[in-house]
């Protein structure tokens, strides 16, 4: 579901409303959400959105080394529906 380079992270999905608007939340190890946006699906229900590097980052105290743990959710906002949640591990030396 997603892929990381230094500068963004990028959340793709597909069997979504077509053309409606799905909730995009990438959420630390608590469940609180660090980052969130609004992707609009295509017609064929996929989405794909990118968030800057350094809000996935924020998942972690990055002032002490360590490995962090988050999660990325997408919700359908039109049918309510929550996907699975995907995690995300990130290493920190």
């Amino acid at each position: 579901m997603g892929s990381m380079s230094p500068s963004s992270f990028t959340v793709t999905g597909t069997g979504f409303t077509a053309n409606g608007d799905v909730a995009v939340k990438i959420l630390n190890s608590s469940g609180y959400p660090v980052a969130a946006t609004v992707a609009t699906a295509d017609g064929s229900g996929n989405i794909s959105v990118s968030f800057p590097g350094t809000q996935v980052l924020s998942i972690g105290a990055y002032d002490t080394p360590g490995t962090y743990y988050g999660s990325v959710i997408a919700i359908d906002m039109s049918t309510n529906l929550s996907s699975n949640a995907v995690g995300i591990t990130l290493y920190y030396s």
